[in-house]
């Protein structure tokens, strides 16, 4: 970084991780629903397969911790005898502006392969999403899709792939807030730093980190003996200080029922979205697609308002009435946060997946005739709602 006064950012085919850059199961069998409809159904899938595979070669990732605080395991996976450089978000942008590559800097969320799945936006969103054993990272990470740009004219673009990775010239005094020594480091190190920083023309403040450094122990204490009164003693070793209560017991076997209860709730709809049927004039369509089917179709300003006779849309409406009283009702629940925020996360994963397009093609079309009818504007006002929820929780 000093030597080059830049960032170096790796090809993400070469971080330890297998599952750089891969798609959970979910979004996999989605794919093969959707290409399914195609004559030529297996070779479209095999191409845009082999298209993540070569992405990965062409992704290029710079990765941050994102913490208020030191973390002992980034030190001890990371570096047990040497620096970390704290920066923010604004120091980031401010020391990367300059620079000629297009860099997208995103936080990592964290989810289950094997049940989870994502909203596919870009060629970058692979690289946004990591498997829920990597959440210690909290990782937040600068991305370069390494393509460069397609010309006027011109209908392709030749890549020439980097063998590991490049440096991304940068603003060293506008990216460093401060320099932290490895709380395992020597002193010597702590000064040596000083005078590499100083040779670089950095003037940033170098902090050896105390994350191990305790005042209230003295490591060179020695005890032959050790006095401990009867009435510590006796605190010390009863039984009941250790014994999880009954009651707690009780609860936790509740919160469990209930979290079980939701995920059974978006079962049902998944159930419900599969039993929609919708016909047009060439082919019939079946579940999400039917719904999506049925929003785009042509409607006159009459038809659009006497929409809530046709059965798809009594079913739509239905499943927005569910959802709607699914995201109330484990907001108000007895269970943590962290299972209120997993539920939330699978239940708009429910929506972007199989309600998203018809709901915003139909909001459309509502609000540009400008109908008033109460069951047609209640759509809209939930797809800008729950739109806004995926902002906020960065889905």
């Amino acid at each position: 970084m000093l030597e080059h006064s830049a960032l170096y950012f790796t090809r993400a085919d070469k971080f330890s991780d297998p599952f750089e850059g891969a798609i959970p199961k979910t979004n996999e069998e989605s794919l093969a629903k959707y290409f399914s409809e195609f004559d030529n159904a297996g070779e479209m899938r095999d191409q845009l397969l082999n298209l993540f595979r070569a992405n990965r070669k062409l992704t290029l990732v710079n990765c941050w911790y994102l913490s208020e605080h030191e973390s002992d395991a980034m030190w001890q996976l990371y570096s047990t005898n040497g620096i970390a450089i704290q920066t923010t978000v604004d120091n980031f942008l401010t020391a990367i502006s300059d620079s000629q590559d297009r860099i997208l800097l995103g936080k990592v969320k964290y989810i289950d392969y094997d049940s989870e799945g994502f909203l596919y936006l870009n060629a970058l969103s692979n690289f946004l999403y990591k498997r829920i054993s990597f959440e210690h990272e909290k990782e937040i990470r600068a991305v370069i899709w390494n393509t460069g740009e397609i010309k006027d004219g011109e209908d392709e673009i030749i890549t020439q792939i980097v063998n590991h990775g490049k440096y991304i010239n940068i603003d060293l005094n506008k990216l460093i807030e401060n320099i932290y020594v490895s709380p395992t480091a020597p002193i010597w190190f702590h000064s040596l730093m000083k005078l590499i920083i100083k040779r670089y023309n950095i003037d940033k403040p170098i902090i050896h980190s105390k994350l191990y450094t305790i005042e209230q122990f003295n490591e060179t204490d020695t005890f032959s003996e050790i006095k401990i009164s009867k009435e510590i003693l006796e605190h010390f070793s009863k039984k009941d200080s250790y014994r999880v209560s009954e009651e707690n017991l009780a609860n936790q076997r509740e919160r469990f029922r209930e979290y079980e209860n939701f995920l059974t709730e978006i079962s049902s709809l998944e159930k419900a979205v599969a039993q929609v049927s919708f016909s047009d004039k060439k082919n019939s369509y079946n579940g999400k697609q039917a719904l999506l089917m049925f929003s785009k179709v042509s409607y006159s300003k009459t038809e659009l308002t006497n929409l809530f006779n046709k059965s798809q849309f009594k079913k739509l409406y239905f499943i927005i009435g569910k959802i709607d009283n699914f995201m109330r009702d484990v907001n108000s629940s007895n269970l943590t946060t962290k299972e209120k925020v997993i539920l939330v996360r699978k239940m708009i994963f429910f929506y972007s997946e199989n309600l998203a397009e018809p709901t915003i093609y139909l909001s459309t079309k509502i609000e540009h005739y400008q109908i008033t009818e109460e069951h047609l504007l209640a759509v809209v006002s939930f797809t800008k709602s729950i739109t806004q929820l995926m902002i906020e929780k960065e889905i």
